[in-house]
C-alpha cells in the first residue's frame, strides 16, 4: 500500500516514512492556524541525516523520556523529591 501523506500533530510520525506530514488539520477556524506541510525528503536533506539516523534519535529520545517518567513515578511512590 502506498501512502501519500499523514496528518498528525506529532513530528515523530515522519519516522513511519510518510512522504508528507500535514499538521494543524484539526485546529478550529477561530485559531486561524495555517495547515503545515512537511516534506520528509526536504527535512532529511536539511538535517543532513539519513532516515535510519533520525529513527535512532527518536528511539533514544523516547527511551530517555520513558526512563525519566519511570523515575518520577518511583519517587512519587516513595514520597521522595524528584531527580
Amino acid at each position: 500500500m502506498q501512502v501519500y501523506a499523514a496528518g498528525s500533530e506529532d513530528m515523530d510520525t515522519l519516522t513511519f516514512k510518510a512522504p508528507i506530514l500535514f499538521r494543524h488539520l484539526t485546529f478550529s477556524e477561530a485559531k486561524k492556524q495555517p495547515i503545515s506541510e512537511i516534506n520528509l525528503q526536504v527535512a532529511l536533506e536539511g538535517l543532513d541525516m539519513s532516515m535510519s539516523q533520525v529513527s535512532s534519535k527518536v528511539i533514544s529520545f523516547y527511551l530517555f523520556a520513558f526512563a525519566h517518567r519511570l523515575i518520577v513515578l518511583v519517587c512519587r511512590a516513595m514520597h521522595t523529591p524528584r531527580v
